[in-house]
């Protein structure tokens, strides 16, 4: 008999988030001996860093379904990028504008990739400047796509 394990020191959420520039993302490696992931790219320099906030404004959802063609599942990291500033504005115009290969973390510090080099995920935003005082000020966006796999749980160290 097969049993799931359950850790019940669980904890929801993400806390960190990185988007690779599908240019300079190679491969997802698998290691034989141990069956585990990790990630290569040519480089870091255009790897974009996403500060998270410490509340319920990032997650993660992957819906599984099938069609005529199989299975597929749809990735979906979701943020907010606060306040709008020209710091800001080049760089969030080069996410819309690109593809992306994302790493994210969640609190648990189980880190996936979504995306590959052949399917990588767009990034959609949307500027807002809320209606009352206490509203986000700020940019939401969510990293999406349509995989014919899941985001793999990867061993690999960002920083």
């Amino acid at each position: 008999m097969k049993t799931l394990t359950f850790d019940f020191d669980n904890i929801g959420g993400i806390q960190h988030v990185y988007a690779i520039p599908a240019e300079v993302f190679q491969a997802i490696t698998v290691n034989y001996a141990t069956l585990r992931r990790a990630i290569s790219m040519l480089s870091t320099t255009d790897v974009v860093k996403i500060p998270v906030f410490a509340d319920e404004s990032f997650s993660f959802q992957e819906p599984h379904a099938r069609d005529e063609h199989g299975d597929y599942w749809q990735p979906s990291i979701s943020g907010v990028i606060p306040a709008a500033s020209f710091a800001n504005a080049d760089l969030i115009d080069t996410l819309e504008r690109g593809e992306w290969v994302v790493v994210h973390i969640d609190q648990n510090s189980v880190q996936r990739v979504s995306g590959d080099e052949e399917t990588p995920l767009i990034f959609q935003s949307t500027a807002d400047t809320g209606t009352m005082y206490a509203d986000r000020n700020g940019c939401s966006f969510t990293f999406t796509g349509k995989l014919g796999h899941p985001s793999y749980i990867i061993d690999h160290n960002m920083e």
